[in-house]
């Protein structure tokens, strides 16, 4: 049977040990920040899509919000492995604001995919983050139907004729248009305009058969009004 000291020396040995325990943990939780105190890298949005006409100078830009959803600082870092994107910074120090400018000038028509890759050393779990972007190089292309309109009737005979031409956009993005006669005796319902449409196309009977665009050896003379259209 154990006397009063050996009792109170296994009581202070038990003390000690929990003593040494509590000094233990309380040393590793100030060493060992916690993910509440550390930076966290937050990047919005995560996809980028946007479309300009191929070929031309009308950049299109996109704004991206760098945060920190931790504590502390962090830098950061953005790079991007395609021609036809630029960043504006490159580099910048917590909270920020990212620019990607999207450039048709080089490309082609079609569907351009590339990604840019954010870094920030000091942040935790989320070191780094991927935008994905979309860049639709567009042309707009001019279909015309019919392609050509032929009347045949008696010079002097007041005859008149109308007929609707069809616009319409055969490419991608927005077709712009113009249309011009070449004669008096043609007259057009619309001369501009945007996108599909429909154009009447009256002519009349010219004064001799050679006030007509083209003239055959025929009888009655054939007449073939002229209709140019072009798009921008």
């Amino acid at each position: 049977m154990r006397g009063p000291r050996s009792i109170r020396q296994l009581c202070l040995l038990g003390a000690i040990a929990l003593l040494s325990l509590s000094v233990a943990c309380r040393l590793d939780m100030l060493l060992k920040p916690t993910a509440s105190t550390r930076p966290l890298l937050s990047v919005t949005p995560l996809e980028v899509r946007d479309s300009a006409r191929a070929g031309s100078n009308d950049v299109r830009t996109a704004e991206v919000a760098i945060s920190n959803s931790g504590g502390g600082t962090f830098t950061w870092s953005a790079s991007e492995r395609s021609s036809w994107m630029r960043l504006e910074p490159r580099e910048g120090e917590g909270p920020g604001t990212l620019t990607i400018s999207l450039d048709p000038e080089d490309l082609a028509p079609g569907v351009y995919e590339g990604d840019v890759t954010v870094i920030a050393r000091d942040a935790v779990d989320s070191q780094f983050t991927t935008i994905a972007v979309t860049f639709l190089a567009q042309r707009p292309g001019l279909s015309v139907t019919p392609s050509s309109i032929e009347h045949s009737t008696n010079a002097n005979s007041n005859a008149a004729f109308t007929d609707a031409l069809q616009i319409s956009n055969s490419g991608s993005g927005q077709l712009n248009w113009t249309a011009t006669k070449q004669r008096p005796w043609v007259t057009l319902s619309a001369t501009s305009g945007t996108g599909d449409a429909t154009i009447q196309v009256r002519s009349t009977a010219p004064a001799s058969p050679g006030g007509s665009t083209t003239t055959t050896s025929s009888s009655p003379p054939l007449v073939r009004p002229v209709v140019q259209t072009t798009c921008w």
